[in-house]
Order: C-alpha cells, then structure tokens, then sequence
C-alpha cells in the first residue's frame, strides 16, 4: 500500500505525522508534516524523483505548501507540480533576509489581540518564512528580541521531552511601533503591482477594468508580463511589489504564483486587493478565501467594483 511507502515528506525529509488515504478508490494521500503543514499528492507524483531540484529548491516548496495549504483545503499536488518545483520556487531565491525578518515581526503582531498579548511561536513553521533551518527561525527572532521588538520568552518542549518545539513571546512597546511602521509602507507610492494570469483570454480584463480603475483613482497599474519565472523576471516582481502602494491579485485561472505575490505583498505589510471571476470562486485556496473578494463577472462590472474598493480602502 502507498501509505507503507511514504516514511518521509517528499520535500522537507520529516516524518510525517500523519498519511492517510485522501479519497477511496483514487491514488491520492493526505499528508500531515509538522513543518510543510498538510499537502494531498498523489501515488506517481510522490514517485516521481526530485532530479530536477535541489535541496535548497523543495525547501522552499515546503514553505510555499505551508503557505498555501490547510486542513480545510489542502493543496493537491501531482507530478507536474513535482517536475515544475525550480519554476514554482524561483521568486523566492529573491528575498532578503530583511524582508524575511519583516514578515516574521509582521505576522507575530498581526496575531495578538491586545498590548498585552502572549504569542506561541512553533519553531517547526520555519519554512513558512522560505528560512532554510529551525535554527535560522530562532536566530532571526533572538534578533527581533534583541532589538527589544519581542519581550520574554518561554521554551515548550511540546511533550518532546529535550526537544524545544516553540517559544512563547511577550509583546512590546517597540515591536507594536515597528508593526504600525510596517503598514505604513510606500504610503506615498502611485504604483500598483497586478498579479494574474497571463492568459490571453484575460489581457482585455487587465485592460478594460484594472487598469481604468486604477487610473480613475490616481494610481498607476503594472505587472510582469512572462510566463517563465527566471532570475531576471523575478527580481522584477520582488522590485514591483516593494515599491508599490497596494497589490491588486486575481485569482482568475488559481495560478500558483499569485497566491506567492499576494502573500509576500501582506507579509510587507503592503495591501492586498483580492479579485477572482465569480464562477471560480469556489476554487479558491481557503487561505485566501478568508479575505473578502471582489466576484466580477464581465470587464465593466469589475472596473466598478475595483475602483469602489480602492476608494473604500486605499484612498
């Protein structure tokens, strides 16, 4: 049987919590990994060898699972996602390390409820910030408390007697200031950074509607128009969301390197605009579903309801 065979997560080399069947009578499983998250792939996909990619690669397939991934909707991945892991990853070769700092802070304030809040941090999500190692995870947030960003700290084993599985941080002053700089972010900026597919059938939505609603509110939309994700093209991306003042990312078509582009955007603290033609809605990751969507079916429905949005929420 197939669940004998998976002893291992295919990309961070765990093992695994959990693997069991995901649908009777189909060759797909269900995978619960303490540090990927949870992930379906199927019987030839997890065959399939990882020639292809290098360690370093499905390391940061691993954070791109546990960002797009979850108990409620799992992300299902067959062999083409296991041949195409050096394109998917590519734009992530191109994060700093201090953007990578930022979103560590950014997602622990976004969090707490309160001044006084405690967060739990499980070390064993380091490959959420794309950081290659639990040790790399420690060292940036020794860094953050060090800068008096986190306050005390409090070691859980877990149940794993000797084992240091998660942290748990006081807040502080400084770190609540730093997290309010971080939403400041390119609030003077006219730029916007659109993320969707590149598909043909879609060139008129990106020109009758996103960018006349942009233009309308002042603001100036662009995107990367390729479909490969080299070096080159990704440094462009990395560049465009930094610089812009908001994102605006269609789901239209669920391309992965959207889900990728909008999560970066908000890990920046940057705003996100979230889009999706209303007859896919329903194959949003869940991730993302929690965000309220703009459902549009046409080009002139859309380019309305774009520039409500950015009036509402931007401006």
């Amino acid at each position: 049987m197939m669940t004998g065979k998976i002893q291992k997560c295919k990309f961070c080399g765990t093992t695994p919590e959990k693997v069991m069947p995901a649908d009777s009578g189909t060759d797909a499983y269900e995978v619960h990994c303490i540090v990927c998250g949870i992930y379906r792939i199927i019987g030839t996909a997890y065959s399939t060898t990882l020639k292809d990619s290098s360690s370093s690669e499905r390391i940061l397939f691993s954070g791109f699972i546990r960002n797009h991934s979850s108990y409620e909707n799992p992300l299902k991945l067959g062999v083409k996602d296991i041949e195409n892991i050096s394109s998917t990853v590519a734009p992530l070769k191109n994060i700093s390390l201090q953007d990578k700092i930022n979103s560590v802070l950014f997602d622990i304030y976004s969090k707490a409820s309160s001044l006084e809040s405690k967060i739990e941090i499980n070390l064993d999500e380091y490959t959420k910030y794309y950081l290659p190692s639990r040790g790399d995870y420690v060292e940036i947030l020794n860094h953050l408390q060090g800068l008096g960003y986190l306050g005390r700290k409090v070691a859980s084993t877990n149940k794993t007697p000797g084992i240091i599985r998660s942290y748990t941080y006081e807040l502080t002053i400084n770190g609540w200031k730093r997290y309010e700089e971080l939403q400041q972010t390119n609030k003077d900026s006219k730029a916007v950074f659109v993320a969707m597919s590149f598909d043909k059938k879609l060139k008129e939505i990106y020109e009758k509607a996103i960018q006349p609603a942009c233009d309308h509110c002042g603001f100036r939309a662009f995107r990367v128009d390729s479909e490969e994700h080299n070096e080159k093209v990704c440094d462009k991306i990395i560049a465009g969301i930094k610089k812009s003042r908001f994102l605006i990312a269609d789901f239209t078509q669920n391309k992965h390197g959207v889900y990728f582009e909008a999560g970066y955007a908000l890990g920046l603290g940057i705003p996100v605009i979230w889009t999706c033609n209303e007859k896919e809605v329903e194959n949003l990751h869940f991730d993302t579903r929690q965000y309220n969507h703009i459902a549009w079916k046409d080009f002139k429905d859309y380019e309305e309801k774009l520039i409500n949005r950015i009036e509402a929420t931007i401006k």
